[in-house]
C-alpha cells in the first residue's frame, strides 16, 4: 500500500470553495475513475478499484489522503503531482 497525502491552503469563500471542490472531484473522476461520496459539506470519501481515501475541507485548507493498492502504488508520484498542480492552479 502507498499513501498520498496532500494539504493545500486556500483563502476562498464558502460558495467559491464548494464550486471548485465539485470541479476537483469531477476532474479526479474523469482522470482516475475515482468517485467522491460526500458525508457532509466538508468531508468526502473517495473510492475506486484499488483506491480509498478522503477529502477534508476546512475554512483555510484542503486535505486529500489517498490509499493506493500495491499495483497502483507505482502511480503515487504522478497522482500526487497531478492533484497538487490542479490545486495550485484552481485554489490559489
Amino acid at each position: 500500500m502507498s499513501t498520498v497525502t496532500i494539504n493545500h491552503p486556500h483563502q476562498l469563500d464558502a460558495d467559491t470553495l464548494k464550486t471548485k471542490i465539485e470541479s476537483l472531484t469531477g476532474e479526479i473522476k474523469q482522470r482516475y475513475g475515482v468517485t467522491a461520496n460526500w458525508n457532509s459539506d466538508s468531508q468526502a470519501d473517495i473510492s475506486a478499484p484499488g483506491v480509498t481515501g478522503s477529502i477534508d475541507v476546512s475554512d483555510n485548507n484542503i486535505a486529500i489522503t489517498i490509499e493506493l493498492n500495491m499495483m497502483l502504488s507505482m502511480m503515487a508520484g504522478k497522482i500526487e503531482e497531478d492533484i497538487t498542480k490542479y490545486l495550485a492552479k484552481n485554489f490559489a
